[in-house]
């Protein structure tokens, strides 16, 4: 499947795609690349703290695409404001692409844990995919994809690799979710139950009342003053996906327990020689020994320093010497006579001019 490149700036009246993921980790290069614009990047987080809109066209369809600041949950704040559901939810995706590390599965499955909860469309990219292989990561894409019931697809941001079979199937899943629009009502995913009989009980009894008025369930949403029952009276997300967001605080840790078991099922890893840059990067990052590496190299700098200095100033002392003093002497003895009976003339001239008006 091949893309292709938005060539007008207006935004395509479609389905939205929300990009979503932890910073760092290749999301802002993935939007570029999907629309063919890329935008200054800081390698920090909390450097994007606002959304951004662009269109892309793909195989599927075409759509809106918003690039979401970087996060580290659901719950966290990465711009200062809001919680990050409400900034995810406020632009109303249709489907949700979680872009992960390739070689660090554990820490980025979390979040796709999370944003399946929602009952809305996901597709889990393990980027960096190329960086992982060189640090001797392999994932399995296939048995990640019937572990996390989601599409998985392994990317390379900076190449582009697979960059366009996600984005299609992505925003082929947004359209099937608009197409099972009755009226105001989309059809929602159904995740797979990973957190166990207790939790997955008390999310069901409460995602099960958040559909009467008068219920216990619908009462526990509202509770903190997030309007969770709104957002599911308006198919933002799933009762599913609301009782998620106020059990997050329960149901973060359980999603890091899952997220590494599953790494470790799907991650296969291999002996690679660890390159020279590597050896050295480590090296002079760790106390031993990159402090005496630290002074060695600061000490060796400044007395190469100084060694040059002290030789081009005796190499250019003595050219001066050999090449330019013997004609300066010789300048100086041609020019020197006129130029002072030149002054002299000049300084006597008042004396002359008053005496010749006495006489």
């Amino acid at each position: 499947m091949k893309w292709r490149r938005a060539a007008h700036p207006e935004l395509a009246d479609g389905p939205v795609v929300a990009l979503v993921g932890r910073p760092n980790v290749g999301k802002s290069t993935l939007f570029g690349v999907a629309t063919g614009r890329f935008a200054e990047t800081v390698n920090a987080p909390g450097t994007t703290v606002a959304s951004e809109r662009r269109p892309v066209h793909t195989a599927e369809g075409d759509a809106t695409l918003v690039d979401l600041p970087g996060t580290l949950s659901l719950l966290d704040s990465p711009a200062g404001g809001e919680q990050f559901w409400r900034d995810l939810l406020d632009v109303r995706p249709d489907a949700i692409m979680v872009v992960g590390d390739a070689g660090d599965l554990a820490r980025h499955l979390p979040m796709a844990l999370a944003c399946r909860d929602l009952g809305l469309p996901v597709v889990f990219v393990a980027n960096l995919a190329d960086e992982a292989a060189a640090r001797g990561v392999d994932v399995d894409g296939g048995r990640l994809s019937q572990l996390l019931a989601a599409p998985v697809y392994l990317t390379v941001g900076r190449t582009g690799s697979g960059v366009s079979e996600a984005m299609a199937r992505v925003v082929g899943l947004a359209n099937q979710r608009r197409a099972f629009l009755g009226g105001a009502a989309p059809r929602g995913t159904v995740p797979a139950r990973v957190y166990g009989p207790q939790l997955e009980r008390q999310i069901e009894a409460m995602a099960a009342g958040a559909s009467h008025d008068h219920s216990l369930g619908a009462a526990a949403l509202d509770t903190m003053g997030w309007g969770l029952r709104e957002l599911v009276d308006n198919s933002v997300m799933s009762a599913r996906g609301a009782a998620s967001i106020r059990l997050g605080q329960t149901l973060e840790p359980v999603r890091w327990r899952v997220a590494s078991d599953w790494a470790a099922q799907v991650e296969r890893r291999r002996d690679v020689p660890v390159r020279l840059a590597d050896r050295i990067a480590v090296w002079s990052t760790s106390p031993w020994p990159g402090l005496p590496i630290f002074f060695a190299v600061t000490a060796a700098v400044f007395g190469t320093m100084m060694w040059l200095g002290g030789t081009l100033s005796a190499l250019l002392t003595g050219a001066w010497t050999a090449a330019v003093r013997p004609y300066m002497g010789r300048f100086r003895s041609l020019c020197l006579p006129p130029v002072c009976c030149g002054a002299s003339m000049v300084a006597c001239w008042p004396s002359c001019r008053s005496a010749s008006r006495t006489s």
